[in-house]
């Protein structure tokens, strides 16, 4: 008699939903890509966005802008799916390439509060004290006080003080000070994800041009998975789909 067949595993839910919104943003690359606003000339950045705000348009202008930025058709075969749907790593690299600019920057904040922590913790002058916290924000100073001395540690080997001691220690208004110690975590967070999933990096560099143009450190296997478990933990909004 003939064994019977077992059924095939149901789809994972989060790696589908990823794939859409991926398929989604290569379909329609004006919001995602910085360039794609650009891409056909003699079309204006505004007269393109405003045709392709049109449904008629929307398609066929997308499938312009991505040939002429080299979007690749097709990113998400059947290893990359798998891939998104076994491992928290690699969905959080999709998050990392997709989500709403806000969002990555709040995490960019998160892992430099926890990438800076050496320098935060050896600063006992009052006022430098407080013009860190001003920098970091109290979540970003208590990840950096409490949080990332005991539980992450070797995160402290992504620093560049090249990028982060002026935010950290000089004269920056709070505010300036907040968005390039963000744009410093964006940028080890494009590294992060371009080297858990190859898939991403030809993608990386055109969502995130200033971030991925900056000098920062390609995370070892073992700080990808202290950035996992710090953002699954901080980054509530995402825990589920990091999983």
């Amino acid at each position: 008699m003939a064994a019977a067949a077992h059924p095939a595993a149901p789809p994972d839910a989060r790696a589908t939903g990823l794939a859409v919104r991926l398929a989604a943003m290569l379909a329609s690359p004006f919001e995602a890509f910085p360039a794609a606003a650009a891409a056909l000339a003699p079309l204006t950045p505004g007269e393109l966005r405003k045709a392709a705000a049109h449904p008629a348009l929307a398609r066929p202008l997308g499938r312009a802008a991505g040939n002429a930025l080299g979007l690749p058709k097709v990113v998400l075969g059947g290893e990359t799916l798998a891939r998104l749907a076994d491992s928290p790593a690699h969905r959080l690299a999709a998050l990392v390439l997709m989500e709403p600019a806000p969002a990555v920057r709040a995490a960019g904040t998160v892992l430099a509060s926890a990438v800076v922590h050496g320098r935060v913790i050896r600063t006992t002058l009052r006022a430098e004290r407080d013009h860190m916290r001003a920098a970091l924000g109290d979540e970003g100073f208590e990840i950096a006080t409490r949080e990332a001395p005991m539980l992450h540690a070797c995160l402290a080997g992504l620093d560049s003080p090249a990028a982060t001691a002026e935010p950290l220690l000089g004269a920056l208004a709070p505010a300036e000070a907040s968005a390039r110690l963000a744009a410093y975590g964006v940028a080890v967070l494009t590294r992060f994800a371009a080297s858990v999933e190859p898939a991403f990096a030809s993608l990386l560099p055109l969502r995130w041009v200033e971030e991925y143009a900056a000098p920062a450190a390609v995370p070892s296997e073992m700080q990808c998975t202290h950035i996992v478990k710090l953002l699954q933990r901080r980054m509530p909004a995402w825990s589920a789909t990091i999983g």
